[in-house]
């Protein structure tokens, strides 16, 4: 509750000409942006979002995301980031452009396009021979598996428009350096396992 208070204070401390983007999936979106006097542009998958962003694939080589905006323009793009959470990522991104009139939509979306992964995040990386490794410095249980439930979740996907599956197979390795927390060694070798 402390947590989504100081978030809140945020949103209430805007002034009219500023501008809350707020993720229109979280249940407590409408509270966090209530009493703000900027003006609110919400994104998300949820159909009354005011940038509204869809999954059309999402593989371990990039998204392709369509989106509609409020003005129910459409828009198609492939990007180099993968994930659901990058979809996300992407959407909010693209949300705060179109909210700050930056450029026309299919300018940012180009851009945006056109953006590399991070690297050690959900980073992508193929050999010659076609074998895709992702590199992620997921640091805690959770991190690491929401990084192999997203992978997990690409891998099981069809890869072609007949609906063929792959015969791929997913091997992790992972390590935790230093001695830091030893506590979560144990669960994220469960978790790895």
């Amino acid at each position: 509750e402390n947590y989504w208070l100081a978030k809140k204070k945020r949103f209430d401390a805007l002034k009219p000409e500023g501008r809350a983007i707020v993720y229109r999936d979280d249940i407590a979106w409408a509270a966090m942006v209530a009493g703000t006097p900027a003006r609110v542009t919400t994104y998300g998958f949820h159909e009354d979002a005011h940038v509204r962003v869809e999954l059309v694939r999402n593989a371990l080589g990039g998204l392709r995301l369509r989106f509609e905006d409020w003005q129910g323009e459409r828009h198609e793009r492939t990007f180099k980031l993968a994930g659901r959470f990058n979809a996300l990522n992407l959407a909010a991104a693209y949300a705060t452009c179109l909210s700050l009139e930056l450029a026309d939509p299919d300018t940012l979306l180009d851009a945006l396009a056109a953006v590399p992964p991070v690297p050690g995040r959900f980073e992508t990386i193929t050999s010659a021979e076609g074998i895709v490794a992702v590199v992620d410095y997921a640091h805690t249980p959770d991190a690491l598996e929401n990084v192999l439930a997203t992978t997990r979740a690409m891998l099981d996907t069809p890869t072609s428009e007949q609906g063929e599956q792959t015969d791929a197979r997913l091997t992790v390795v992972f390590g935790c350096g230093g001695d830091r927390d030893r506590t979560k060694r144990p669960a994220m070798g469960a978790i790895a396992e």
